[in-house]
């Protein structure tokens, strides 16, 4: 099994929703407390997830029309999106932190 599976839309975190936000999911992955699921970064990090054969699978969505966004460009949209979805009041901070990627959440002040 590949590492990535490619999607015309990404769904959203299952943990996310079931805490009541929406979350744009990473990955389709085996949490280490058994069962498979819809995860965003933090959740994948949180649940010791990993990619590869009987692990899980990193989402790539594909479009019908080529991006022209650049690849920092395609992050940002990404974490804004998971902004958006996330309750600031219920939210850890490694979900926090976790959102932001590798970037300065000052970037996106």
């Amino acid at each position: 099994m590949s590492k990535q599976v490619k999607v015309s839309e990404i769904p959203n975190c299952d943990i996310c929703h079931e805490k009541g936000y929406e979350t744009i999911a990473f990955a389709d992955a085996k949490l280490d407390i058994g069962p498979w699921a819809n995860v965003c970064r933090a959740h994948f990090a949180e649940y010791r997830c990993a990619l590869g054969t009987g692990a899980g699978q990193e989402y790539v969505q594909i479009d019908s029309a080529p991006s022209e966004l650049s690849g920092k460009e395609q992050q940002d949209e990404r974490i804004r999106e998971n902004m958006r979805g996330m309750d600031l009041n219920t939210m850890t901070l490694e979900d926090f932190e976790d959102m932001f990627e590798d970037r300065d959440p000052m970037e996106f002040l």
